[in-house]
């Protein structure tokens, strides 16, 4: 009769693990199934992070380079419409220059540092989205309003 040797024990368990895992992975994607098909472009950040529609944006941009945005880039940044749409929607849209400082002195300020952070090492200017759950992901910045309002879920 053969004995169990810990080798063995080990190998059970490193498979267990690695069923559980996969399991536990496809419960975690399954509620955005639907979704990946309809914003196949944001299917990294699904998978990635969990995450399934923003509920915050930030656009990192230096201000003082202004003049490298194009008119219809500058223009979806500062609509108050898409702005309100944001609002109406449930999230937070904000506009940052990463030498923007809070009533502390921060530069950049506390509350969204990570996302400038994120844009800086991207490169800018970036849109910058935020999850349900604190994911982040980012893009370059669309080029116009109908780009902006499909990245970030908003339709007029």
């Amino acid at each position: 009769m053969a004995r169990i040797k810990p080798w063995m024990i080990l190998t059970l368990a490193i498979c267990c693990f690695v069923v559980g895992f996969g399991v536990q992975f496809q419960e975690t994607l399954t509620p955005y199934a639907s979704q990946v098909w309809e914003y196949s472009g944001d299917l990294f950040a699904q998978v990635v992070y969990g995450e399934s529609k923003p509920v915050g944006a930030v656009i990192v941009y230096e201000k003082g380079n202004a003049d490298k945005l194009t008119t219809d880039q500058l223009n979806w940044i500062m609509d108050k419409k898409l702005r309100s749409d944001c609002k109406a929607k449930g999230f937070q849209f904000a506009v940052a220059d990463p030498d923007d400082k809070d009533k502390e002195g921060n530069c950049p300020p506390k509350a969204i540092a990570p996302y400038v952070k994120r844009a800086i090492e991207k490169g800018l200017p970036r849109l910058v989205l935020i999850g349900p759950r604190g994911g982040i992901t980012d893009f370059v910045l669309p080029a116009n309003e109908t780009d902006a309002r499909k990245r970030l879920g908003v339709q007029p």
